[in-house]
């Protein structure tokens, strides 16, 4: 049975009562229980507004297994702690096309300039081959410039100095058969020369290899932070 609240004139009831109402007026709000979603008519159809079931736009993945010396992972919270290197498997999967990563360092035990590097791995192994174009700009009050590899092998996100700032990376397309392509952006502070930096970097990959995860790992030393991997969801 529907029922009407006067407070915003909104009918509530089953879907099979939206739809059995033989002369809906325009402007008209009807909430389904059984399906948690909101419809307005327009005057020639009802539309849905919004859907309490519908899933975030951006959903925490949990790693189907992580890899490296110091490396843990609690439902998605993965820590690593004074790890040459931190694998993820399982992350990449048919349930999104494109990701967000944040790497969030806390200690890096090189203490002079150290790059964050990202190599894609598939059921369980790097991809260690020359496979790997980056290209990065850098800008900050006192110089500015640019640099990039073509079919290395590993992609550099970004640069570390003291005091440590996180990074973010977009990755697009890693499960997909065609070319996995990355932009990540980090600020980083040179007490050296005391200049503050901003850093872009993008890059793609020379194959077509299908990725179910990465690792992160420093170009020397060892590296500690914590590593959140998000999927976009497809479609609403």
């Amino acid at each position: 049975m529907t029922k009407v609240f006067s407070s915003t004139g909104t009918t509530v009831g089953l879907n099979a009562e939206r739809t059995a109402i033989a002369t809906p007026v325009s402007g008209m709000q009807f909430y389904e229980t059984d399906t948690s979603t909101l419809y307005i008519y327009t005057g020639s159809a009802w539309v849905a507004l919004a859907s309490a079931a519908a899933p975030p736009a951006l959903q925490l993945i949990n790693p189907t297994s992580v890899a490296g010396t110091g490396v843990t992972n609690t439902n998605g919270a993965i820590t690593a702690s004074a790890s040459s290197a931190a694998s993820v498997n399982g992350v990449f999967t048919t349930n999104y096309d494109n990701y967000h990563v944040i790497w969030s360092p806390s200690a890096y035990s090189n203490t002079t300039q150290t790059q964050t590097n990202i190599r894609l791995r598939a059921a369980g192994s790097d991809n260690t081959n020359s496979n790997y174009y980056w290209a990065r700009n850098y800008s900050g009050a006192a110089t500015s410039g640019a640099s990039n590899v073509d079919l290395g092998t590993v992609w550099q996100i970004g640069d570390t100095n003291t005091p440590l700032h996180s990074i973010s990376m977009e990755v697009y397309s890693p499960f997909l058969t065609r070319r996995t392509s990355f932009i990540s952006q980090t600020a980083a502070w040179q007490a050296i020369t005391s200049n503050f930096f901003l850093i872009n970097t993008a890059g793609t990959t020379s194959v077509t290899t299908s990725y179910d995860g990465f690792t992160i790992s420093a170009s020397a030393g060892t590296l500690s932070g914590e590593l959140r991997i998000y999927g976009y969801r497809n479609s609403i």
